[in-house]
Order: C-alpha cells, then sequence, then structure tokens
C-alpha cells in the first residue's frame, strides 16, 4: 500500500507527506526487525530497513534545496519543525538497523571486514548532528556514503 500512497505524492511538490510516507515503511521494517527471533532474520529485516531509508535521500535532498531557498514560502517556520523531526526520525531509524547488523557481523567470525564497514557505518550516522544548520546535508551525505558502502558490502559477500 504504501508504493500506491507514494504514488498520489510527488516528491518535488510535498516532501515533506513523501518523507513521511517513506518513513512509515521503514518504521514497519522496524517493527519488523523488533519482532523477529533469530539472527538471520533480524539481519534481513535491518537490511530492508535501510534499503528503505535509503529511499528517503531523495526527499532529504529536496528539503535542503529549500533550506537554501531565497524563497521565504520555501522554508518556513512550520516546514523547518516538521522537516527537523522527520529527518530525526529516519536518522534514529537508519542508526537502529546499523546497531542491530554491527551486533549480528561481530559475531560471525568469518564476516569480520564485513563487521568493519557497518561498525564504520554506524559511526558515521551517529555523527550525524541534528542541531545543526546543515542537519539535511549532513544526513543527505551519510546515506549516499552509507549506499556506497552496503553496495561494496553486497557485491563482496
Amino acid at each position: 500500500h504504501y508504493q500506491k500512497a507514494l504514488e498520489l505524492f510527488s516528491a518535488r511538490d510535498n516532501p515533506l507527506e513523501y518523507l513521511r510516507l517513506l518513513i512509515e515503511e521503514v518504521a514497519l521494517a522496524d517493527f519488523e526487525l523488533q519482532s523477529a527471533t533469530d539472527s538471520q532474520s533480524r539481519l534481513k529485516h535491518s537490511q530492508q530497513g535501510l534499503r528503505a531509508a535509503f529511499q528517503c535521500q531523495e526527499c532529504v535532498g529536496i528539503i535542503e534545496q529549500h533550506r537554501t531557498s531565497s524563497d521565504p514560502d520555501d522554508y518556513n517556520e512550520t516546514f523547518v519543525q516538521e522537516s527537523q523531526r522527520l529527518l530525526s526520525i529516519l536518522n534514529g531509524r537508519i542508526q537502529t538497523f546499523l546497531k542491530e547488523i554491527v551486533k549480528i557481523y561481530k559475531t560471525l567470525n568469518n564476516k569480520k571486514s564485513i563487521y568493519e564497514e557497518y561498525k564504520e557505518m554506524y559511526g558515521i550516522s551517529l555523527r550525524i548532528q541534528e542541531t545543526t544548520m546543515t542537519f539535511s546535508k549532513d544526513l543527505y551525505d551519510a546515506i549516499e556514503r552509507l549506499k556506497k558502502l552496503q553496495e561494496k558490502n553486497i557485491t563482496d559477500q
């Protein structure tokens, strides 16, 4: 149903609504992660959650464009507060998934290099400062780095 709902919105025209829907999909993966009992399914749901979170990158970029726009209608106080709230939620979910992946890979002796990569990714997500004016840009850049690291890990496996 999320895909149908996303078709009703345009990321350009309604970046916050679009992001909200994407975050709901991320939250579903988080819910599935919390109900998973074995390591393999926890890893699967964490990786699905990361992929869903990575879909938010376009909206994060649009929010950053609004932030740097000279048009006051693009970046009013309501937009600022709501975008900050949604981006904080997204960053928190990314951290949850990465922390879970790090815990799982730490126990797998034959996957130490992948463990180190995800540990680095988790560190990146923790260093993002939600209170700075560049939060949306920092989150966008972090998602880009995380995507590249994850793609590398998928091809290495």
